[in-house]
């Protein structure tokens, strides 16, 4: 069993735009490493009176997104566990998860993400239940990411391949030719299956995300969600930008994303036949990790970084991801400087660019202003105010360039469960115990300052799916 008894609450980021994820301290629980897959302790199960606890207005209920099935998150689970075994069954694994975690409540993001191995700890302890929470929300947003869908042009050169009797009847006058043959009979025999007519240009639907403070679980997520996609031609493309040094972990995750997993040379042939990648061809599925300061862009950074490892020379419309970042920024960062990095954002997204911000819910996700800290503002209530901001008349005053965002979708409190083993069915399987997470989320669309209103996603926009 993986569960334990409560959902990531209070989870934030490091002290700078694209920081790294600081867990709630005081909700994560000890996690000692043994065969059974859970903390050692006695663990408060989902569904009962803990989990039951509402935040004010989450009376309403909408449709779930969809829920990932038990193989598929065991077979995540085990990208994480296959990637980091050497992290995850080290003999100094508990004490650098308890160093990371007091680092992280004393606020030390440095210590806590600048570390190597604190770094390798906390993406094995966190990643693996975020990704796959991520990897439902974009299940559950996927009518809205259809339109930022986009073709990308390959070029593909076609190479003739002789027929059987044409092949045989090489080999045979080759045998006859002498070996002192000259070398343009040699050169004449290497191209002459080439093939002279022009490469042709095939398309393949592609999703490109700016991850914005994202990492591990971010990669992973979309790895997921493009292998759940019942078109295996559709791609993704990840650029995550964040200043903790997460590339060496990326590449191994990208990696295991790509590649035959372990398995043990006893399993049957029937076991070794279904091992398979996660995502193949492994083109699937392309990342490029920026390690820098979001706040520190501005207009022409954020530019840059829409444009890094990109064929076309023009910004095209993206999902651009704030997952348990946004909230972190207002508090440690201040209003201004977080609005001004939302406005520059906003002033170089193509139109049509979806952002999706997902936190903590309720009063987990406030910001304090004033020197006495009289005064709490929810994250949403802040985000709202910056990006949706109208007159009197109802006329949206924030725009920028042109451009201005509506909203799609919004949920004050929702929940990703781990799947559960039932009817004797044992539970998922990892080295140390997972929460189950609550998060709120809002989904803005990017569009033309004077295009028509239209009424935001009803499917429980303002509800909870509290049970």
């Amino acid at each position: 069993m993986v569960q334990g008894n409560c959902a990531a609450k209070g989870n934030g980021k490091g002290n700078h735009g694209g920081g790294s994820r600081r867990p709630s301290s005081h909700r994560s629980r000890k996690c000692n490493l043994n065969r059974n897959g859970n903390d050692g302790r006695r663990t408060q199960q989902p569904g009962t009176k803990q989990e039951s606890i509402k935040e004010e207005d989450e009376d309403e209920q909408y449709e779930p997104f969809p829920v990932l099935d038990k193989k598929h998150q065991q077979i995540i689970l085990n990208v994480f566990r296959d990637t980091f075994s050497d992290v995850l069954f080290s003999d100094t694994f508990t004490s650098t998860l308890q160093a990371v975690k007091q680092a992280l409540y004393e606020r030390e993001f440095a210590k806590a993400f600048g570390d190597p191995e604190y770094l390798a700890v906390y993406t094995t302890r966190w990643s693996p239940t975020r990704a796959l929470c991520y990897s439902s929300i974009l299940s559950g947003i996927r009518k809205h990411l259809d339109s930022i869908i986009v073709e990308e042009e390959e070029e593909v050169v076609e190479v003739t391949t002789p027929l059987e009797g044409e092949q045989k009847q090489e080999e045979e006058e080759e045998t006859e030719t002498p070996k002192d043959d000259t070398e343009e009979d040699s050169l004449a025999s290497q191209t002459a299956n080439l093939s002279l007519s022009p490469p042709q240009k095939t398309t393949t639907p592609k999703l490109n995300i700016l991850s914005i403070g994202g990492g591990p679980a971010e990669l992973v997520a979309l790895g997921s969600f493009l292998n759940q996609q019942p078109s295996k031609s559709l791609s993704g493309s990840i650029t995550l930008l964040d200043s903790a040094p997460y590339s060496p972990l990326l590449s191994l995750l990208q990696t295991s994303l790509t590649t035959t997993p372990p398995i043990s040379k006893y399993a049957s042939a029937a076991a070794k036949a279904a091992n398979v990648p996660l995502l193949s061809p492994a083109s699937r599925i392309s990342s490029n990790f920026i390690q820098q300061d979001a706040l520190e862009l501005g207009k022409e950074g954020f530019s840059r970084v829409l444009l890094a490892d990109k064929k076309d020379k023009d910004v095209v419309p993206t999902l651009v991801t704030l997952l348990f970042t946004l909230n972190e920024l207002f508090t440690s960062s201040g209003i201004g400087r977080t609005t001004k990095f939302l406005l520059d954002l906003t002033a170089s997204l193509a139109l049509g660019s979806l952002l999706l911000v997902v936190d903590s819910p309720g009063s987990y996700s406030e910001t304090t202003v004033g020197k006495d800290a009289s005064k709490k503002y929810p994250m949403a209530w802040l985000l709202d105010r910056v990006l949706l901001a109208t007159d009197k008349h109802g006329k949206a005053t924030a725009v920028v360039e042109g451009r201005k965002w509506r909203k799609l979708e919004t949920r004050k409190s929702s929940w990703f469960r781990l799947a559960e083993g039932r009817g004797g069915e044992p539970g998922l399987d990892y080295p140390i115990g997972l929460e189950n997470m609550r998060y709120q989320l809002h989904l803005y669309r990017l569009v033309d300052e004077n295009a028509p209103e239209e009424e935001e996603d009803s499917e429980g926009s303002e509800g909870s799916d509290e049970e």
